[in-house]
């Protein structure tokens, strides 16, 4: 063989390394290219992610909220529970019969004020102003005669 020219081993050799650094920069586009589309599928399940992550956020938010005002409410409603049972005795009140009976008794404690009243001022309003006059003498505390005592005790005389 010649020295100068290659010799047909050596330039498959050539051949087969050739080939193997195009296939080896196939490769490396294709890898580059699925590299380039797992980066934008990362990228894409990325902010899929932040949007459930904030979603996530806002629910928790919201439940805290909703478990606060669980809270409130359930001490207003013991709350009113207790007031209730305070006033549980009284709603036999709310029974027509009762209610009627209330009524009477009412009526009954203005006439007795009404008396009282009367009594206060004339604590003797079945006797006479004469009779009145000898009973405040008997006594000892002297009463005002009225006009009608006077003359009461003038025809009486």
């Amino acid at each position: 063989m010649r020295q100068g020219t290659p010799s047909p081993w050596g330039r498959k050799k050539m051949n087969t390394i050739a080939d193997r650094y195009v296939r080896l920069g196939r490769c490396y586009v294709q890898l580059a290219d699925q590299f380039a589309e797992l980066d934008l599928e990362h990228m894409k399940l990325k902010r899929q992610l932040m949007e459930v992550l904030k979603m996530l956020k806002a629910t928790k938010q919201e439940t805290q909220n909703l478990e606060a005002s669980n809270k409130a409410l359930t001490r207003d409603l013991e709350a009113l529970e207790q007031k209730y049972q305070k006033v549980q005795p009284f709603e036999q009140l709310l029974d027509p019969e009762v209610h009627a009976e209330l009524l009477e008794a009412e009526k009954a404690i203005t006439l007795i004020d009404e008396t009282l009243w009367e009594r206060s001022q004339d604590p003797d309003p079945s006797l006479s102003p004469a009779e009145k006059i000898l009973i405040a003498d008997y006594v000892g505390t002297p009463a005002l005669p009225t006009a009608e005592a006077v003359q009461e005790l003038s025809q009486a005389a």
